[in-house]
């Protein structure tokens, strides 16, 4: 099929050739094997959902909606596919990009920040037009808008190991990378929860507001006030521990009068 119709309910037939991809499409990373699944469940029943294009001269669209549908129904073999065009300008139609995929559960973390960082910095969004567009919190976009300050290749390391959303947020909030890449590698070793995560970054943090290195002494010495940064260092402590193959604990109670630490290390 290579010539464009309209049919009686406004959906068009379009060659796979004459569709663009979105110049503004956050999403990068398309896992093969779902590909080739979606592709399969093409070519048995077809393209059950059209894609939306809009136009951009009289031959040629451009993609809004539907990029892993139309990559699908390439691998497929199909030449043409169905689409309804849509009359949006490009900020429009980067806006409906971006909903269609913060709405889906295999859009990674890292393409979700990028697509906020093109509804702002191309199209001036502020978080909170964000916030209302897609229906997520002010305070969520501004976590996932704090990844993008990771180095790319911090990024990428995070997307390949899986790291979670969490504690990528948790790990972005340090500045110096070099601090970066040694909580990380604690993430990863020691597959920590986001709540160990954050207790090591601030553990980290709080030392870098003191002036101290991580092996400085006066720091060792200095009386910690807040507990929190006492529970993160005995958490890393016997996390360290259980990394070499013991069985170590630690159980913090607290009273009125007093706060009670027990460490135990099973022989």
């Amino acid at each position: 099929m290579n010539r464009d119709y309209y049919s009686s309910n406004e959906i068009i037939y379009l060659s796979v050739n004459k569709i663009l991809p979105n110049p503004y499409q956050p999403r990068k990373y398309y896992s093969s094997a779902d590909l080739e699944e979606l592709a399969s469940s093409i070519k048995r029943y077809g393209v059950l959902q059209p894609i939306c294009v809009r136009i951009l001269n009289k031959n040629i669209y451009e993609l809004v909606i539907g990029e892993r549908r139309l990559k699908a129904s390439r691998i497929a073999g199909f030449d043409a596919v169905p689409a309804i065009i849509v009359d949006v300008e490009g900020r429009e139609a980067a806006m409906l990009n971006m909903v269609e995929n913060m709405q889906r559960e295999d859009f990674n973390y890292m393409e979700e920040a990028e697509g906020i960082k093109i509804m702002r910095d191309c199209f001036g969004y502020s978080y909170s037009d964000i916030s209302h567009i897609t229906g997520k919190s002010v305070e969520y976009i501004e976590k996932a808008a704090r990844l993008l300050t990771l180095s790319n290749e911090m990024k990428n390391l995070m997307v390949d190991m899986k790291i979670t959303k969490d504690n990528a947020i948790a790990v972005s909030q340090l500045e110096d990378e070099k601090i970066q890449e040694k909580v990380l590698k604690k993430v990863i070793n020691l597959d920590l929860s986001s709540k160990r995560t954050e207790e090591i970054v601030d553990y980290e943090m709080h030392k870098l507001a003191v002036g101290e290195n991580e092996t400085g002494n006066s720091f060792k010495r200095r009386k910690m006030k807040d507990l929190r940064y006492l529970t993160a260092a005995l958490n890393d402590a016997v996390a360290t521990v259980n990394s070499t193959g013991l069985d170590a604990k630690c159980e913090i109670s607290e009273n009125n009068e007093n706060t009670e630490i027990n460490i135990q290390i099973k022989k």
